[in-house]
């Protein structure tokens, strides 16, 4: 999907980029709250834009924009939700996909919540592996650029804003593995599956 639609990544980078303004500028509190509300908006409409592509092969930002607004109370107490069940740990392969559920299914706050429980207690394996790579490549990159920080601390600032960036990117990736890993799983074929011509068979043995 990346490949073939790499747009889709453009409101993630504009988010790193805002992020580098807003930490130039030295915000601060404000900064960080107004990129917090932007950076909630940015994987809403990350979600909606993936699911269009999934369920139409529609590639829009406005309508995808259009979904995130109409659904926009029940996104806001999810995604508030969501990181609450972020900071337990245990929780976070539930989290993953609360935003994507609600997207998708338009569902209310409870039904998102218990839709995410049943639907991570079925596709246990999956959601484990996705969950574990995410969380090492997310390690891995911390703790390098943090050693190269506190070689060279004249670096640090560049250091933090690849830091940034590649968390950003790696979210972005796991969101939409998230979404499609839903929508298949819930849904079967998609739009891009149903479009694929297959080879005809081979004739009968003579």
């Amino acid at each position: 999907m990346l490949k073939e639609n790499p747009v889709i990544l453009a409101p993630v980078i504009g988010l790193v980029v805002l992020g580098i303004l807003i930490s130039l500028a030295r915000l601060g509190l404000i900064g960080g709250i107004a990129l917090s509300i932007i950076r909630f908006l940015v994987y809403s409409i990350l979600v909606a834009y993936t699911t269009l592509l999934l369920r139409k092969g529609v590639s829009s930002f406005t309508k995808a924009w259009e979904k995130v607004t109409a659904l926009i109370i029940t996104l806001i107490v999810i995604a508030i939700i969501s990181a609450v069940f972020m900071l337990t740990i245990i929780l976070i392969p539930v989290a993953i996909f609360l935003i994507p559920i609600a997207i998708i299914d338009e569902a209310n706050i409870s039904e998102t919540i218990k839709r995410a429980f049943n639907f991570v207690a079925k596709h246990i394996k999956e959601v484990i592996v996705v969950v574990i790579v995410l969380l090492v490549i997310g390690i891995i990159s911390y703790a390098a650029t943090t050693l190269i920080a506190r070689a060279d601390p004249r670096i640090a600032g560049a250091t933090t804003i690849i830091s940034n960036t590649i968390t950003e990117t790696i979210y972005a990736y796991f969101t939409i593995l998230a979404t499609i890993l839903y929508y298949i799983k819930t849904r079967g074929e998609t739009t891009a599956t149903k479009e694929i011509e297959l080879p005809p068979p081979p004739p009968p043995p003579t």
